[in-house]
């Protein structure tokens, strides 16, 4: 655990770069949508709908941050090395596991919350597109996880047979095999969860011109 300090210059330090003061930062987020949920839900009742926003928005960042959290509890056991060494720990370092989760959780949130966030505009209310139902958005958080999975092992694969050895030798990246295949399954991983985020929001936007042809063919 990671004890506040008491100088100013170490409190932002503690903030925004030790896993409690993030821990810290989303518990504030988390209790300011909260706060803007309940009050929403006050004033309009029934026809309250920020708090289904907010609900998304959390599902989706959790459902990012436990892809997330596997994938990198299959990789520290391909690698212990590579996330003791992120983290500037000793190698002897007895259980990596915790390393990794904190690791993982760290990087993905809010990747999680920026795929929501973008998955909301993409249904934004507009005069000539329907809204898609929350059922078929919720669909829609599961488009990254095969893309970021294949590709993760497609370049992890790729970087165990040294296909990638003149790159990551070129960008200073030295250290055994299996090291190196860790840090490609990452970056296929990051490249795929993308891929698969922008896949999920063109299939929104499609989806809501389908809809909106359906519904101009037959008012009625």
């Amino acid at each position: 655990m990671n004890a506040m300090p008491t100088d100013s210059p170490c409190v932002w330090h503690w903030l925004w770069l030790t896993d409690s003061g993030l821990a810290l930062r989303v518990g504030i987020g988390v209790a300011i949508f909260v706060v803007l949920a309940v009050v929403d839900l006050a004033r309009k009742g029934r026809r309250a709908t920020r708090w289904k926003e907010y609900l998304f928005l959390f599902t989706a960042t959790a459902v990012v941050m436990l892809y997330g959290l596997a994938n990198d509890m299959v990789t520290a056991t391909i690698s212990p090395r590579y996330f003791l060494e992120h983290e500037a720990l000793p190698l002897d370092t007895p259980s990596v596991r915790p390393v990794a989760a904190a690791v993982a959780l760290r990087a993905t949130w809010t990747a999680g919350l920026i795929f929501g966030v973008a998955l909301l505009l993409a249904n934004n209310p507009s005069e000539r597109l329907p809204r898609l139902p929350y059922r078929r958005m919720y669909a829609k958080l599961l488009y990254p996880a095969l893309p970021a999975a294949m590709l993760a092992f497609l370049l992890g694969l790729a970087s165990w047979g040294g296909c990638f050895d003149a790159i990551l030798k070129a960008i200073g990246l030295l250290g055994p095999r299996s090291l190196k295949c860790v840090f490609c399954a990452h970056i296929g991983a990051g490249i795929g969860g993308f891929l698969g985020g922008l896949a999920a929001v063109l299939a929104v936007v499609r989806e809501r011109w389908r809809l909106a042809n359906v519904l101009h063919a037959h008012p009625h």
